[in-house]
């Protein structure tokens, strides 16, 4: 079995991968659709990450902030 921070280094390394916001902007804009939909259907923040920060738990409005903001960025 894996060490938490194994998990949790696995975890952000995969998420610079998907999304490296030094390169915004730069026709990746495929990046802010993900991100969008991932938003919508609650995958973010990852359950396994609120379960020790249950205080990220995104509201309806800041889940809805957060799509407006991605959005405009496209």
């Amino acid at each position: 079995v894996a060490p938490v921070s194994w998990l949790v280094q696995r975890d952000v390394n995969e998420g610079r991968r998907k999304v490296n916001f030094s390169e915004w902007g730069t026709g990746r804009d495929e990046e802010a659709e993900e991100l969008v939909e991932v938003v919508q259907e609650g995958e973010m923040p990852m359950k396994i990450y609120l379960i020790q920060h249950p205080e990220a738990r995104l509201s309806e409005a800041e889940q809805q902030k957060l799509i407006q903001t991605l959005e405009a960025l496209r």
